[in-house]
C-alpha cells in the first residue's frame, strides 16, 4: 500500500506512543473542523490493518463452508435463507464475495458454461487459509464476549 507521508512519519507510525503527531483535536486545530492529512492517514493505516470480519461475511463465510464445492452466489444466498432465516440479495451477497475475495479471505474460479445459464459460466467460490484463520478468530472472540453471560443463557 502506497501512503503519502514523509519517511520521518512513516517511520513514527512503528512506534508504541503516536500521540506526539497523531491527536485527534489536530481535527479542529487547524481551524476548519476537518480531519488533518496526518490524521487521516493514520486511520487508513489503521484500518487497513483489521484482520477480522464483520458479521455478515461471517455469515457469508461460513455458507461457504457448509457448501463446499457446491458454493456459488445463489446457494450461498439459499443456505443463508434457510438457516439465518435473513433475506439477503443477490447483490448483497456478491459485494460481500467481492470485498472478502479482495481481503484475501476467499478464493474464486470459473465452472465450466452451462446451456441452463445460456452459455455462461458460474463463478464458484471457496474459504482460504486466511478466511479460515480469520472465521477462527471471529468464533473465539463471540465465545470470548459471551463466557459467563447469563442473559445469553436466558434469552436462548
Amino acid at each position: 500500500m502506497t501512503r503519502s507521508v514523509s519517511p520521518r512519519r512513516d517511520q513514527r507510525l512503528h512506534h508504541d506512543d503516536r500521540r506526539d503527531w497523531m491527536n485527534p483535536s489536530e481535527c479542529v486545530a487547524n481551524g476548519t473542523g476537518s480531519l488533518t492529512l496526518e490524521y487521516f492517514f493514520y486511520i487508513v493505516y489503521l484500518m487497513a490493518n483489521r484482520d477480522y470480519l464483520g458479521e455478515f461475511e461471517h455469515i457469508v463465510v461460513l455458507a461457504l463452508l457448509r457448501l463446499g464445492e457446491r458454493a456459488y452466489g445463489v446457494t450461498v444466498r439459499q443456505e443463508i435463507e434457510l438457516r439465518v432465516g435473513r433475506e439477503v440479495s443477490i447483490g448483497a451477497i456478491y459485494a460481500t464475495l467481492d470485498r472478502l475475495e479482495a481481503k484475501g479471505y476467499v478464493k474464486s474460479h470459473l465452472g465450466d458454461p452451462t446451456p441452463e445459464r445460456g452459455g455462461r459460466s458460474k463463478r464458484f467460490f471457496r474459504v482460504s487459509a486466511k478466511g479460515m484463520a480469520a472465521v477462527n478468530r471471529s468464533h473465539r472472540a463471540l465465545q470470548r464476549m459471551t463466557a459467563g453471560l447469563a442473559i445469553v443463557r436466558s434469552y436462548s
